[in-house]
């Protein structure tokens, strides 16, 4: 069976982050193993501000253990880390983990925005961490901030969407590129970009639905990091990211703001998930 690091925070209360990472590596065989980069009292968001604890000395001792039992790791993913120390720290032990293939999701802002309680020095530090991985999963206002590009929301095109992917690319040149959530012509739209297909960068587009689904990108990332585990291409993975979480998205839109605190109706995506080993994936 094929393994899975999921390095992010845990929320006690809450169906993002980590805990939504744990379900879909179960549905698609992959082991997780956990290292917890923050434990929440709740998710970050919707409870109101959560009770942390940080746990950087206890990461530290973890890989000493796992390293003195040589366990290695088809796929390492980093999310949500919090805090420029907790950065740091990933940095320092990095090179320690025995990985075949690292994905980061830079997992700081959104809607234009940092999110909370993050300094402004946090992009950059992220922006480090990302030179290190073979994939990495902004959504558009995080490949604005790592390409150093304004925000812009409401009049972007497709010329502009191109200058934003070039400068990722300049800046990430060896690194696959997942840009999700980007908008574009009144949807939703995933660029995928590679080495191999910079001139013409694959892209779907989605329905864009009016609400706003807690931990749709933790999903995202976490699928497409455990298809990566099973060794699925890039742009299969992404592919089977997209039609899943559509599928919980749309099942979803009709809780109500308090039930989707509590994680997406993830019943079709679970049987989708459990049923694409060896299966085609239909183009979007």
């Amino acid at each position: 069976m094929q393994k899975m690091l999921i390095i992010e925070d845990l929320s006690a209360l809450g169906q993002i982050s980590m805990v939504s990472a744990i379900s879909v590596a179960t549905i698609m065989n992959v082991k997780p193993a956990l290292l917890p980069t923050i434990i929440l009292s709740t998710q970050s968001e919707g409870f109101g501000a959560p009770v942390s604890l940080t746990l950087e000395q206890w990461q530290n001792k973890a890989i000493e253990h796992w390293n003195s039992l040589e366990q290695e790791f088809d796929t390492m993913m980093i999310g949500y880390i919090g805090c420029i120390s907790g950065v740091q720290n990933i940095l320092s032990f990095l090179p320690l983990i025995r990985k075949k293939k690292l994905v980061v999701d830079p997992a700081m802002a959104d809607q234009g925005s940092l999110y909370p309680n993050l300094p402004l020095t946090y992009p950059s530090m992220i922006s480090t961490l990302c030179q290190y991985a073979d994939v990495i999963v902004p959504n558009f206002t995080e490949a604005c901030m790592l390409a150093q590009v304004d925000y812009a929301n409401d009049s972007l095109n497709q010329s502009k969407l191109d200058q934003l992917v070039d400068k990722l690319v300049q800046r990430f040149p060896s690194t696959e590129i997942i840009i999700t959530g980007v908008p574009l012509a009144n949807k939703l739209a995933v660029v995928y970009v590679n080495k191999l297909n910079i001139a013409s960068p694959m892209l779907w587009s989605v329905e864009s639905i009016a609400r706003h689904f807690y931990g749709t990108g933790d999903i995202f990332t976490a699928i497409v990091s455990a298809c990566l585990a099973k060794k699925m291409s890039t742009e299969k993975a992404v592919k089977i990211a997209i039609n899943a979480l559509e599928l919980a998205v749309k099942d979803s839109a009709q809780l109500t703001d308090h039930e989707l605190l509590y994680g997406l109706k993830m019943t079709r995506m679970q049987e989708y998930l459990l049923d694409i080993e060896g299966n085609e994936i239909d183009e979007k």
